[in-house]
């Protein structure tokens, strides 16, 4: 089967292809599209070529392309107009006052969170032996240890304060140095644990309010998609690999999922028979269901490793395929790309930052694609309680920015 290898991929490319152009003639603005195509064209060509460990078979690749053919056509029908004939929908804009406001009081909570964890955890930590990595090798269980609700709603929360900044300077209410300020204490906040997540989602939120509320050409959506993911690979460095070293991680971080997905479609992926719920695509109804005592255990957002090669994040697919099998792996690019393509549309026609907050956050989720499906966490939605407040905020008496 393997000489069907390359027609395979120019027919699935050039269809592909045909259908990007097709739509970047209606959806002229940077934004979800580019990105997802990047990141799949990076990891299923990518992975054919990087060794027979991370090789998939065939079909798994026509899997993926059809997942990417899936996520590209809610598209043609969102935006079945050219995306300039829509107009922007009867949002008021934010009082500059109050943006500041809130600004302000997100910043500070921010920052105050995340230094009241450090001092909690900062006695557990054994930086004589690990330096700066113990915030990596114990941070992480200390911090699950120690959270809170206040912790988990604001330690993140640049997600949300990043986009009403870029409002600001927008409006000249923000020097540019003052916005450089902000997105460096969102980078502080970020990257205090020193794991790669959060500092992609800074990125992502960063490269997605620049895209939105200024005028920005494609050369310069590269360059700042290229500047921007610099935090991103400084992290392998700082955590010491070598040369050889860290091509085996970027090789298992980035091919190693697509290939794991093959064992979890053989049906070898081992489940708990102790879980009450069986579903693993709602693992935010069963945290819920978990915490007010419905149930005890439910599947866990960490996956169990497969065993060639040595990793345990199986794509996006991966929850959906488990609960519904190859129909679930079709039917979630499809939502994915539904979503996309709705708040795509709305933070460009409102250009209101509670939209704005939302498309970065489903960016994000596409960012994260080739690892897991982020999406079917609790965090999502108390993200959009957090957006429902801040709008209460900067917009009183405001249409409702996440209706429609």
């Amino acid at each position: 089967m393997d000489w069907l290898r390359i027609p395979a991929n120019l027919f699935f490319l050039t269809l592909i292809g045909l259908c990007y152009t097709i739509l970047k003639a209606q959806v002229r603005r940077f934004g979800y599209l580019e990105l997802y195509s990047l990141v799949w064209l990076v990891v299923i060509v990518g992975s054919q070529w990087a060794g027979p460990v991370y090789s998939p078979q065939l079909p798994t690749i026509c899997l993926f392309y059809l997942a990417w053919l899936g996520f590209l056509l809610p598209s043609f029908v969102v935006f079945a107009r050219t995306d300039d004939a829509f107009v922007a929908q009867s949002v008021r804009d934010p009082n500059t006052t109050r943006l500041r406001m809130a600004l302000a009081s997100l910043l500070l909570l921010s920052v105050a969170v995340n230094l009241n964890m450090l001092y909690r955890i900062a006695g557990n930590l054994n930086l004589f032996r690990f330096g700066w990595l113990a915030l990596r090798i114990q941070g992480q269980s200390l911090v699950s240890e120690n959270s809170s609700v206040i912790y988990q709603l604001f330690a993140r929360c640049f997600v949300i304060y990043i986009p009403i900044a870029v409002l600001l300077f927008r409006r000249k209410a923000l020097s540019r140095a003052g916005l450089a300020s902000v997105c460096a204490l969102a980078l502080g906040t970020a990257a205090i644990g020193l794991t790669r997540g959060p500092i992609l989602f800074w990125a992502v939120t960063l490269l997605i309010s620049l895209t939105v509320l200024t005028t920005v050409s494609r050369r310069m959506w590269l360059t700042m998609l290229l500047l921007l993911s610099t935090p991103f690979v400084l992290v392998f460095s700082v955590l010491g690999y070598n040369g050889s070293q860290l091509r085996a991680v970027v090789a298992l971080y980035g091919f190693g999922g697509i290939k794991a997905y093959e064992e979890l479609l053989a049906g070898r992926y081992p489940r708990s028979p102790f879980d009450d719920s069986p579903f693993y695509s709602l693992d935010f109804l069963n945290y819920a269901a978990k915490k007010v005592g419905l149930i005890t255990h439910y599947p866990s957002l960490i996956r169990s490793y497969a065993s060639q090669p040595a990793t345990n994040v199986y794509t996006y697919l991966d929850a959906f395929t488990l609960d519904f099998g190859v129909a679930g792996a079709l039917l979630c690019p499809i939502l994915l790309g539904t979503l996309a393509a709705k708040t795509h549309q709305r933070a460009y026609t409102t250009l209101h930052p509670g939209a704005i907050v939302i498309y970065a956050y489903v960016c994000y989720a596409i960012a994260m694609s080739f690892m897991n499906m982020e999406l079917i966490r609790i965090s999502g939605w108390l993200l959009l309680a957090e957006v429902w407040l801040v709008n209460r905020l900067i917009s009183v008496n405001d249409s409702p920015v996440l209706a429609g």
